[in-house]
């Protein structure tokens, strides 16, 4: 599984500002995903239509808006986000053209330890976006608290043969 090193947000306070490049854009990626993790979030996503709801996490189950980048940058955006489903820019670019949905698993690293993901990028026509959920937070069910119980016949509108 691939692995990707994110910052370690410890010292990070107030805004954090990036450039309009293509590097800039992967490192906000990078810090989204830091804050996602340290923040326990089990989702990120990345819906540009949505116009103040386009970036996104979901920590239990209220979703947190982010400032989203200019909506001139909605393509780079994009595109970095499925560099992060879809490593090799090549392969990426030419899947972008191709309007083709992915998804793979990666692993975030920093101080906080390892983190696992799985990110989906899809396309509608002109409409893309990306959503990644944290594989590694899953609540396991109790088997035991949900425990039915049966009657001689389970189905008492039917008769017995």
């Amino acid at each position: 599984m691939r692995r990707i090193s994110i910052p370690d947000l410890d010292n990070a306070t107030g805004l954090i500002e990036f450039g309009l490049a293509r590097t800039e854009m992967i490192r906000m990626w990078c810090h989204l995903f830091a804050m996602a993790v340290r923040d326990r979030a089990t989702s990120v996503h990345w819906h540009p239509w949505r116009e103040g709801e386009a970036l996104s996490y979901i920590i239990r189950t209220t979703r947190y808006t982010l400032m989203r980048p200019p909506t001139e940058l909605n393509t780079l955006t994009s595109a970095v986000a499925r560099e992060f489903v879809v490593p090799g820019r090549i392969r990426s670019t030419i899947g972008r053209w191709l309007g083709r949905s992915v998804a793979s698993r990666f692993i975030c690293v920093n101080s906080l330890g390892p983190s696992e993901w799985c990110g989906v990028w899809w396309a509608i026509g002109s409409i893309n976006g990306a959503d990644f959920f944290r594989t590694d937070l899953g609540v396991i069910p109790i088997i035991e608290e949900y425990r039915p119980t049966l009657s001689a016949n389970p189905f008492p509108d039917r008769r017995e043969r």
